[in-house]
């Protein structure tokens, strides 16, 4: 099992609290952190879905979902899903580090063709 006792134990919390008291987008993004924590992707990517129909520019969960995405083999999505990030959150850490990633690739090419 991947992530661990904690990491089971703390999607069982976050199911509890959602289902207890109220799900929010946080609380759904959340569990799909944990359920990815634990090899569970696909599981992941329904959590944020449910997050994202909660509130469709749930920061987190946009670029939670990027990384799921990205597991999943579905690149263009990802891309997708980065760029609506990127309008509504252009500061946010995840576009900051794509962003700084497309310029280390850039220059390395660059380094490469001169």
């Amino acid at each position: 099992m991947q992530g661990g006792k904690g990491v089971r134990e703390a999607s069982y919390i976050f199911q509890e609290l959602g289902d207890r008291f109220h799900w929010t987008a946080m609380l759904h993004c959340s569990l799909a952190v944990a359920r990815m924590r634990m090899g569970d992707i696909k599981g992941a990517e329904s959590s944020l879905r449910e997050a994202l129909t909660l509130d469709g520019s749930h920061a987190d969960s946009l670029a939670t979902m990027v990384s799921c995405l990205i597991h999943l083999g579905r690149h263009e999505e990802a891309e997708e899903t980065l760029a609506k990030l990127r309008r509504l959150r252009p500061s946010h850490p995840a576009v900051l580090k794509a962003d700084k990633m497309v310029d280390l690739f850039d220059d390395a090419v660059q380094s490469l063709t001169a």
